[in-house]
């Protein structure tokens, strides 16, 4: 079965394109966080916004992802990432799912990815029976790698939505869980901004791209030998595109702050970084 280790993290060579982006997000989030005391109500306003703002035209499980959503905005200091808080989480986001395994799935069903040539092509995923033990290794993985001082975990979290979304732990809700899950490692890691923003728009926008940088991170992943760098880059494609609309707020009155429509989401994005995919 596939083991998870993050050390590489440590003394890899990275692409000069990642690590600007990644500079970019430090400074942003860096200038943000100076003032983020004179434009508390304008975060507050928007965060509430952004956990109401719906992520599927199904109000049911809208409603269902908002609860989920809330929890980890109000709670996020006491979640620690353990399966059973995975688990709990996921209860919240679909509370009639029941399983033989642990709560996993208990089928074989593959990831479609896009192909070159058809349509699809199925990405395989682990047998149910593995993905109890898959998800201890993952978590335990993550929590030795986020204590090295060494590991960048704006480079770590990345890793652990990619592998998470390879170990498709679940029956259904794989990608909306995942994005509960980056949205608690970032709150944790000292990034609680992005909960102000919402990013699943973003991904939702950014669909194509994210499909491209799965495909291509996750290629190998079941021998070990993936690289993890597009979709690393994807992730601080977003993150860059959340602090970006942040950065906007300079302490206008909240009644005045502009709200982000999909299409000025889409300009933004495509003018800031031309060779994103």
């Amino acid at each position: 079965m596939r083991s998870f280790n993050y050390s590489f993290l440590e003394n890899e060579m990275f692409p000069a394109k990642l690590v600007n982006k990644l500079y970019s997000v430090a400074e942003l989030h860096g200038r943000i966080n100076l003032r983020k005391d004179g434009i508390s109500d304008v975060l507050a306003r928007i965060e509430l916004e952004a956990i109401n703002h719906p992520v599927s035209e199904d109000e049911y499980l809208s409603g269902l992802y908002r609860e989920a959503r809330a929890r980890i905005s109000n709670n996020y200091r006491r979640i620690d990432v353990s399966v059973d808080n995975i688990l709990e989480l996921y209860k919240v986001l679909t509370p009639n799912f029941h399983s033989m395994y642990d709560g996993y799935r208990n089928n074989l069903h593959p990831i479609k990815l896009p192909g070159e040539i058809k349509e699809s092509v199925d990405f395989p995923t682990i047998h149910p029976k593995e993905i109890s033990e898959a998800m201890h290794q993952l978590v335990n993985a993550y929590n030795e790698a986020v204590n090295n001082i060494n590991i960048n975990q704006l480079l770590l979290i990345p890793c652990i939505i990619l592998d998470f979304l390879c170990i498709r732990p679940f029956e259904r809700g794989n990608k909306r869980m995942a994005q509960l899950l980056l949205l608690l490692l970032l709150c944790r890691n000292g990034f609680e901004v992005i909960k102000c923003v919402p990013f699943e728009e973003q991904i939702s926008i950014t669909k194509a791209e994210y499909d491209i940088a799965f495909k291509d991170s996750a290629d190998n992943w079941h021998e070990g030998k993936n690289k993890y760098f597009p979709f690393i880059e994807y992730c601080l494609d977003i993150l860059l595109l959340c602090y970006i609309e942040l950065d906007k707020y300079k302490g206008q009155d909240a009644a005045n702050a502009k709200k982000t429509t999909k299409t000025r989401f889409c300009y933004v994005f495509l003018a800031q970084y031309p060779g994103f995919a």
